[in-house]
């Protein structure tokens, strides 16, 4: 079981959030480091992996535009994939 404890400052743009997501996941090196593509290898991710958000950062996630697409994109993954839970803390 793998579990992460999601940093919301590495969410706020592409960038940080392309580098944060392959060093938290096994993506491989193709990995585009865009939603699209963190959507696409979220659905091939096949060991159980809770997603920790805390209070803070759920704040840090809604006022960054940003960082709630990437929320959406976990959460659509987290439904279609069930080796991968979000969990509240």
């Amino acid at each position: 079981m793998r579990e992460i404890i999601l940093d919301a400052d590495r969410l706020l743009n592409k960038g940080d959030m392309g580098e944060y997501m392959s060093e938290v996941f096994p993506f491989p090196e193709y990995f585009g480091k865009n939603l699209s593509a963190l959507r696409d290898l979220l659905s091939e991710v096949n060991e159980d992996t809770d997603i920790i958000l805390t209070r803070d950062n759920v704040r840090q996630i809604c006022a960054s535009r940003y960082a709630y697409k990437v929320m959406l994109v976990l959460s659509d993954a987290a439904e279609e994939n069930p080796h991968l839970r979000i969990l509240f803390r």
